[in-house]
């Protein structure tokens, strides 16, 4: 499709948001490589017409599906899947809480205009909340606990919602779960080059600055193979479980500030579920705090985890469920030690990605590195990348594995 073709739908799809033709759109260019792999980001500022009564000027973004042929077979599903959560999902998420009347509602998402899918594509029509003064935190620098402790807050009350959802109508998520399959573990053997590669460039950069020690620990870990280790661990499903984010890392939370005060966030948001499930809420904290904390935070995960612990239980109470019934303290324990590993591998893979320049981060518009040569060695060619600033990177991948196998008793 040429560019003017492509425009022209882009303005449709806007208007089609929207719900009216009552509008000008002027389109705002794409963010550039490196920050969407599995669709493009278009920006577009809206300006509803006089006649209209809600006259105002709107930032939105649409975040469209990729369309390569080789890239399609691995993300139409994906995209699907976040097509579901923004047009079912959390509009019932939404309803149920005002129901309860909840005075602090769980909404640390970009408001959605729509959420729809097309012939070819999947569109997601949302407000862009760099206009609204979210940012990204410096992927490379470890989240203070200010950061943390604000993440917190709304994984429980996401991961509330779920559980009470549960408890007072069974049959409503039960139907949400049959529809909400595992995609991750559907696809997980098309990551097994890169996990292999993964497993060999974290034993050679623990050599590699000394920690031989760590190296054979982590070598034991690993010895049956990263994939049939997360298989048996998503085949273990818990009765306790939640519609989970599941790509909760860094690069996929947006804070905003008082004053440029990036010390202390006020707000944020929660970005990108294309691989959303129904799961236990550990594998959401796991990974974000093995992508997000550094050896001073992990250091923590005792207090970490009592405090969203504390946090679920407030909003569970508001929603008229028990904590004590649907999610204890020792079962969340128990969920931390059984699932965690997932998100500990999670950042032992994304961390590289962290320090990437951007002029090196892989091409995911490079098809070659999407087809399936039987090898499994196309996922490992597409994160086949090299860190030049590696002190600060080694520093934080040495602290989550040192962290992992100690509190697991790795020895």
């Amino acid at each position: 499709m040429n560019d003017e073709n492509r425009n022209t739908e882009l303005v449709n799809w806007f208007k089609k948001a929207l719900g009216t033709e009552e509008c000008t759109v002027e389109l705002q260019g794409m963010k550039e490589k490196g920050d969407g792999y599995l669709a493009d980001i278009n920006f577009a500022k809206i300006t509803l017409n006089e006649t209209n009564k809600n006259s105002q000027e709107l930032y939105l973004i649409a975040k469209v599906s990729r369309t390569a042929v080789d890239m399609r077979s691995f993300s139409e599903d994906l995209c699907k899947r976040e097509v579901a959560f923004y047009a079912e999902i959390v509009p019932l998420m939404y309803q149920f809480q005002k129901e309860k009347s909840i005075e602090r509602p769980f909404k640390a998402l970009p408001k959605c205009y729509k959420a729809f899918e097309t012939k070819e594509t999947e569109v997601i029509v949302q407000d862009n909340m760099v206009q609204k003064g979210y940012r990204l935190h410096n992927k490379r620098i470890p989240m203070n606990m200010n950061h943390i402790k604000l993440a917190l807050r709304n994984y429980a009350k996401f991961h509330a919602i779920s559980l009470a959802l549960n408890d007072q109508r069974p049959e409503e998520f039960e139907r949400i779960e049959r529809n909400y399959t595992n995609l991750f573990l559907e696809k997980i053997n098309l990551f097994e080059g890169m996990y292999k590669s993964t497993v060999e460039k974290v034993i050679g950069n623990l050599i590699e600055i000394g920690r031989s020690d760590l190296a054979k620990r982590y070598e034991k870990l690993m010895e049956r193979g990263t994939c049939n280790i997360l298989i048996d661990l998503f085949n273990d499903l818990p009765k306790e479980r939640v519609i989970t984010h599941a790509d909760c890392h860094n690069g996929n939370l947006l804070f905003k500030y008082r004053d440029n005060e990036e010390n202390n966030p006020t707000d944020m948001v929660m970005l990108d579920f294309q691989i959303s499930c129904v799961f236990s809420p550990m594998i959401d904290l796991a990974l974000f705090l093995y992508c997000g904390g550094s050896k001073v935070e992990l250091d923590q995960l005792e207090y970490i985890l009592e405090y969203y612990h504390k946090e679920l239980s407030s909003f569970l109470s508001e929603l008229g469920s028990d904590v004590e019934k649907l999610f204890p303290v020792s079962v969340m324990w128990e969920h931390w030690r059984k699932y965690a590993f997932h998100g500990f591998n999670g950042g032992t893979c994304i961390l590289e990605l962290f320090f990437v320049e951007t002029d090196d981060v892989p091409n995911f518009d490079d098809t070659s590195t999407w087809q399936d040569d039987g090898s499994g060695s196309g996922d490992q060619k597409l994160f086949n990348i090299k860190v030049k600033n590696r002190e600060p990177y080694l520093e934080r991948l040495r602290d989550i594995v040192e962290h992992y196998l100690n509190f697991n008793k790795i020895h």
